[in-house]
């Protein structure tokens, strides 16, 4: 497997904080023969377990599978999916707060369900902004992610959904996915402080869209028109008690044939 290729994060060299839970990733490194190991920061983050070379595709670990495929753009042994739901806790350290990206250009699919994380001052998403081979991505319970306003221009992605037990909050930036050109569905099932959806976004194969609203400070307002939302046939807001969201939608444009806007309670 002389040709073959895992992929890596950007790192600095300094420490970091805190530790507490599970283990991610792998590093773009070419391997050779003379078998390589992969940094401890890479698989620190949310203590999986996994191997440090190139046997990460083929390993078989409790609820977290590394796929890899040579069906890539440029024929490289690459991971495409990165699946894992880990229970049990597996303290590994404290990765490096100095880590800036993962390099994983063949990357389509990550689906993580974290048992907490080691560094909560990591954002995954932070390390995701360069990953623009994306086509889903599903995270459950790592109270670390929030949304970037420059986490957006996602060529390929078509599905997105942050769902937290924990209840973190978070504010949705107003160029958050934007320009996601195929994105079809957005999931925020976590309490969103604050969310503005105007028609400067352009989202246009988006046909759903569900975010739990927890904007207590003031009305948030959201205005569908169909310039930025061409597809879209269902809002779902899910208010905490106190929130306080106003919807505007433009029914005189023609291409906006039906918005469904579904409002439902939850109870803190």
């Amino acid at each position: 497997m002389s040709n073959s290729r895992l992929e890596s994060t950007s790192t600095s060299t300094s420490s970091s904080s805190r530790s507490s839970s599970m283990t991610l990733l792998s590093c773009h490194i070419s391997l050779s023969n003379a078998q390589q190991t992969l940094p401890d920061d890479e698989r620190i983050q949310y203590g999986l377990l996994i191997p440090q070379n190139q046997s990460l595709c083929l390993a078989s670990s409790p609820g977290v599978t590394f796929t890899c495929s040579n069906q890539t753009f440029d024929g490289q042994y690459r991971i495409v999916k990165i699946s894992a739901s880990v229970v049990t806790f597996t303290n590994g350290g404290s990765p490096s707060s100095s880590l800036t990206s993962l390099t994983m250009p063949a990357l389509k699919n990550i689906d993580i369900n974290a048992n907490g994380v080691a560094n909560p001052s990591i954002n995954v998403l932070e390390l995701l902004k360069s990953v623009k081979s994306l086509e889903e991505i599903y995270f459950q319970n790592d109270p670390s992610i929030k949304p970037l306003s420059d986490f957006n221009n996602f060529p390929n992605l078509t599905y997105f959904r942050l769902s937290n037990l924990y209840k973190t909050p978070f504010i949705v930036p107003h160029g958050f996915l934007n320009n996601s050109i195929k994105l079809e569905e957005i999931h925020l099932s976590s309490p969103v402080t604050s969310i503005t959806i105007d028609d400067s976004l352009h989202f246009p194969s988006l046909f759903r869209y569900n975010f739990h609203s927890n904007c207590t400070y003031g009305s948030h307002h959201i205005n569908l028109t169909s310039k930025s939302f061409p597809k879209l046939r269902s809002l779902s807001v899910y208010p905490y008690g106190g929130s306080n969201t106003t919807i505007y939608l433009n029914t005189n444009t023609p291409n906006i044939k039906m918005a469904l806007i579904i409002v439902r309670l939850i109870d803190r």
